[in-house]
């Protein structure tokens, strides 16, 4: 493939901006909502024994609101409690495996759809370290809060989580800046650039 970087430019001016970023993760999304609803159709089930604290604890909850109810209407709510409970957890799982794309091939299946990849901030080859620390940032801590905070029932967890995320999520718009680089990327030292555009880092010296 003809290499098409364009070396009279700073790497800052070869980054993806903003909308394709956002169009890889509108295609991610829906992926990973096909995924979630496949896996918990043929197994969602099996992960009831992992939140049985989460969905007790939801229903003890519920106790007082569902003494108003009769016992089928009871019934049916403590049913879409658990469900939703278990398709918030399969959700997360399926996110967070799908995520781990960006350190097997520095791009989830959405960016490869739009012909994106993330690499170092100078547009060279991103080593998997630097691969894994940005996941780390962007995805794997929130998570990890996420997934230990629901299979324990532990609410500050739980809030750390949602604060790690929110954290993170501000962070994305960080890319509307000049170094078009989110919040992650700043941080492991990484950016978003076409697939053509990356360099091995050997070609730069």
């Amino acid at each position: 493939m003809t290499d098409t970087f364009d070396t009279s430019m700073p790497p800052t001016a070869e980054r993806i901006g903003f909308g394709r970023r956002f169009g890889a993760a509108l295609l991610d999304v829906i992926i990973i909502v096909m995924l979630s609803g496949i896996v918990y159709a043929v197994a969602g089930s099996s992960f009831e024994p992992l939140v049985e604290k989460q969905i007790a604890a939801q229903l003890e909850e519920q106790n007082a609101a569902l003494a108003e109810f009769d016992t089928d209407q009871a019934e049916m709510i403590s049913g879409y409690t658990k469900m939703g409970i278990l398709w918030g957890i399969v959700g997360t799982i399926v996110a967070v495996l799908y995520s781990l794309t960006e350190i097997a091939m520095a791009a989830t299946p959405g960016k490869m759809m739009l012909g994106i990849k993330i690499a170092t901030a100078d547009a060279t080859v991103a080593p998997t370290a630097t691969l894994a620390t940005r996941w780390f940032v962007k995805t794997g801590l929130s998570s990890v809060l996420n997934i230990v905070a629901t299979v324990t029932a532990t609410s500050i967890l739980s809030t750390l989580a949602t604060i790690v995320g929110v954290v993170i999520f501000i962070g994305c718009f960080f890319v509307l800046g000049a170094n078009r680089q989110a919040l992650h990327d700043l941080i492991a030292k990484t950016a978003v650039y076409r697939r053509e555009g990356i360099r091995a880092a050997e070609s730069l010296t």
